[in-house]
């Protein structure tokens, strides 16, 4: 047994700001009270701490769903119904029907009604594509937690690295895939403006997660990568180019360590984050930050405590209650 090292809760906590004196932890809990690491928080924190800090650590959530994030997540769930084994004929359309419902007042709904229509035309594509693949689904929706390590000593951290994985292939016998018939790959699928460009895709944090945790979770099985199908968002009848992309992204034990190493780097630099400073790229700001989050990190940056609260008032719908502090601290095994 490695000697216990206490860490204590993290001060988040800021005078004069009570949006900001009810999040203490910067990690959501488990049930078991452990920090609770996400690949995509992760790399929003990569991206610019403060925008973390804003939507991570104090839970704020916009009012209004961004078009952007409504059309993927209304996407994401029809493909999730669709690649669900064994799932009813009428799967896709509950699931889709659900998640407007969830996120839309009847009032919003028209005028959505483009997003909407764009979303199902996405689906349609999906659907006719989708026979050609070289893989069939095997499990969708599969959640994983797993208890990060220290790359240096292999004593445990005291944090769950957790999420879904998309779904789980394994390939068709003949077809073309870099592994052989016995291999499992987690499928990731994402809807974007435009492909991602495959020479980055092995950088992509999300990824290596997911690969990571997909060779956890079948030791037996020698998992190769990941396979990522790209949905654009675009309308099928008037692309010029693809609407729907497919890579595979290869890694070995070499990539698979790297990516632990980060994840366990990232656990200690959030726990030692104090400032939550912006980091103001135009490219981010306008792309990651529109609407009420770019509002209030400029009310941040002026100090200007009136408009702090008017914002966190009037543009967020809701403010995720503190995680309640496991005896005040968290233990490692160092």
């Amino acid at each position: 047994m490695g000697r216990k090292k206490a860490l204590t809760a993290h001060p988040a906590r800021a005078n004069g700001h009570s949006w900001r004196r009810t999040a203490p932890l910067p990690f959501p809990l488990t049930a078991e009270g452990l920090p609770e690491l996400h690949a995509s928080a992760l790399e929003t924190y990569l991206v610019c701490p403060r925008r973390y800090f804003m939507q991570h650590v104090c839970g704020l959530v916009p009012k209004q769903v961004e078009q952007k994030l409504f059309v993927g997540g209304l996407v994401h769930a029809g493909v999730a119904a669709f690649n669900t084994p064994d799932a009813p004929v009428d799967a896709v359309r509950i699931a889709m029907n659900a998640y407007i419902d969830e996120n839309l007042s009847p009032e919003r709904q028209k005028e959505r009604a483009d997003d909407i229509a764009l979303a199902h035309k996405l689906l349609d594509a999906y659907a006719i594509w989708a026979p050609s693949l070289p893989f069939r689904v095997v499990a969708a929706e599969r959640p994983f937690a797993l208890r990060l390590r220290n790359p240096d000593t292999g004593y445990r951290a005291g944090a769950v690295v957790a999420g879904t994985l998309d779904a789980q292939i394994v390939p068709f016998e003949g077809k073309q895939l870099p592994a052989t018939v016995d291999v499992r790959w987690p499928l990731e699928y994402k809807t974007v403006r435009n492909a991602m460009d495959p020479l980055v895709l092995h950088m992509v944090l999300q990824f290596g997660v997911y690969a990571w945790a997909s060779r956890e979770m079948f030791p037996e099985m020698p998992v190769a990568g990941l396979v990522l199908v790209q949905i654009r968002k675009v309308d099928p009848a008037r692309a010029r180019k693809d609407v729907i992309v497919y890579n595979t992204i290869t890694f070995n034990d070499t990539g698979l360590a790297s990516v632990q190493r980060l994840l366990y780097a990232l656990y200690r630099r959030i726990l030692a984050e104090r400032d939550w400073l912006p980091r103001p790229v135009i490219q981010v700001c306008s792309w990651r930050c529109r609407g009420p989050y770019i509002d209030l990190c400029e009310a941040l940056s002026r100090g200007t405590q009136n408009d702090v609260d008017y914002i966190v008032e009037n543009a967020f719908a809701a403010v995720t209650p503190a995680a309640e502090e496991p005896g005040s601290r968290w233990e490692e095994d160092a």
